[in-house]
């Protein structure tokens, strides 16, 4: 938003230096995937490969290299621009969104999250801690796909497939 000049706040707070915010943790149901966890990081982490690979594909498309070297998960949900690579992966992989402001704690449901054209549940003292994304069967197939003019520009349009062979159900979105 800053770039496009979409807004000039008077205060600007980085976020980069606190160390709870970044990297993938495995829980017994979940993976936890930190806020300013970047979209490389995204890309190439072992346990979202074993346990969310969509999410992984998302991240691994999103940009150019220095895209996906500096941009982060929860600054891109937060932007909640709908061409982004993560929105329809996260709502395909049934990920909460945890968020933390000064009233405390509380979760959303990726489906719940995006309100509208760069609109989410997200509070002007909130900010985004982390994504819970549930852990997915050993047999599951899926697949990101965008459209784009021009290669490593926003898409078009995107979409994320999600399919459980155990349960015999699946997702696009």
């Amino acid at each position: 938003m800053l770039n496009l000049g979409l807004l000039s706040p008077d205060l600007l707070v980085g976020l980069r230096n606190i160390p709870d915010l970044s990297g993938v943790t495995e829980q017994p149901d979940c993976i936890l995937v930190g806020a300013m966890t970047r979209h490389h990081g995204v890309a190439s982490n072992p346990l979202v490969r074993r346990f969310a690979p969509l999410l992984g594909l998302a991240a691994g498309l999103i940009g150019d290299t220095q895209v996906r070297n500096r941009g982060t998960l929860g600054g891109s949900l937060a932007h909640a621009d709908p061409a982004a690579n993560y929105l329809p992966a996260v709502v395909a992989l049934e990920a909460d969104i945890e968020l933390a402001g000064p009233s405390g704690r509380r979760t959303v449901p990726a489906k719940d999250f995006f309100c509208d054209v760069m609109t989410t549940q997200l509070e002007k003292d909130e900010l985004i801690v982390n994504v819970r994304v549930p852990k997915r069967a050993t047999r599951t197939g899926c697949s990101f796909q965008k459209f784009a003019r021009v290669k490593g520009n926003f898409p078009i349009v995107c979409a994320a497939a999600l399919w459980d062979f155990e349960r015999d159900a699946g997702r696009v979105v």
